[in-house]
């Protein structure tokens, strides 16, 4: 399968390639955008494309025929496009940075820089090779995240539909039951059926709502004022807000260390781990740039924001002091990356509890409710 922007570039291919084809028929693809799933193409792939182009090269192939070959074995289709598009701008004279960057939509501006290091110390193996540790790396992290946030989750899910199952189902059995029986309904039980019953009959305006909600939220978040005093209002609270902190440190030493080990500049790696990483990092890294500038050393400069943990300033000293900053950095990281696993899995031995009683007692007042008028009306036998 050929992929280009058009006919003619599809046809460009196939000529280099001594082909003539009978007929060019486009395939369907979503708009680029339109998900927000087929934008960016992930870590993981990231990793596994820098590792296998690193081997291809270190092997002694050429640009052009290590790409060939990746071309082929890639099961993603957007990096098959990104590569046959990279493979047709090296056949016009372009770098290996200018075909990356015309993906700069799918791809990190974080990479594209890294690239074009690679290219200028001709060390472009090396340098894939470091990414590919990082992306894995960064990959890793977050899957670590989400299975030990996926458990509750999927509880309290489980825990939401077995309470609907109860409140749209089972309780108008019984309300049923009782009104042709005439009972006399303790207040509770008269509550929780009343509840139910107005559910019942206006679900789907309330439906309607949430979903009206999600969609005016999801407008109102995305405004760029209103999405940086959330991400602020998260650094502010207690628990969360130092979790936060903490996952931020970690992920400004990975990035500074793999750009300082690549022979970037100090300065010029904060200005790229600026554009790289994003608010709120990046006012307080070009405010660290400023000072870099003015003469004051990387530590102070970051004391003087007041925002990063102590440990994390004294392990950049002792980098700073003993010409290892890059290794004091990637060190800090793992400890960082580690702290704030184990952070996670001490909040959700407290969490997984709490929700299984939470969830135990709702479930448990509903059934009480429900059988009260029973236990009266054996008491009348």
């Amino acid at each position: 399968m050929i992929y280009g922007k058009d006919e003619n570039e599809c046809l460009y291919q196939l000529r280099a390639n001594k082909l003539y084809p009978i007929k060019i028929r486009p395939i369907f693809r979503w708009k680029e955008g339109l998900l927000p799933f087929s934008k960016t193409i992930n870590y993981n792939e990231m990793g596994n494309f820098c590792r296998q182009f690193s081997t291809l090269l270190r092997s002694g192939l050429s640009i052009p025929q290590a790409l060939k070959l990746l071309v082929q074995q890639k099961k993603s289709s957007r990096l098959q496009e990104i590569i046959s598009d990279l493979l047709l701008s090296l056949e016009k004279g372009e770098s290996l940075y200018q075909g990356f960057s015309k993906h700069e939509t799918k791809l990190p501006q974080f990479f594209c820089s890294q690239i074009r290091a690679g290219e200028m110390t001709n060390s472009l193996d090396l340098v894939l090779d470091r990414l590919a540790t990082y992306y894995n790396q960064e990959d890793h992290f977050r899957k670590k995240i989400n299975q030990l946030l996926a458990y509750p989750l999927i509880l309290l899910i489980s825990s939401l539909g077995v309470i609907c199952f109860l409140l749209f189902k089972v309780i108008p059995g019984f309300q049923e039951i009782y009104v042709s029986l005439e009972a006399n309904l303790p207040m509770l039980t008269y509550c929780l059926m009343s509840m139910s019953r107005h559910l019942n009959t206006n679900y789907k305006k309330y439906m309607i709502g949430l979903l009206l909600s999600v969609v005016f939220l999801s407008a109102v978040f995305r405004v760029s004022v209103v999405k940086k005093w959330i991400i602020l209002f998260q650094y502010r609270l207690p628990i969360w807000g130092r979790l936060k902190k903490q996952l931020l440190t970690a992920r400004l030493a990975r990035t500074l260390g793999l750009l300082l080990e690549n022979g970037l500049e100090v300065l010029s790696a904060i200005e790229l781990t600026s554009e790289t990483l994003g608010f709120p990092i990046d006012d307080y890294l070009k405010q660290i740039a400023f000072n870099l500038r003015r003469g004051i050393s990387l530590t102070r400069s970051l004391k003087i924001t007041r925002f990063f943990p102590d440990i994390f300033l004294e392990m950049v000293s002792i980098g700073e002091e003993s010409g290892s900053l890059a290794e004091m950095l990637n060190r800090a990281a793992e400890i960082y990356e580690k702290n704030c696993k184990n952070q996670i899995e001490r909040f959700l031995t407290f969490l997984e509890p709490a929700l299984l009683m939470g969830i135990a007692l709702i479930v448990g007042i509903i059934i009480f409710a429900v059988m009260l008028p029973m236990f009266e009306m054996i008491k009348l036998i």
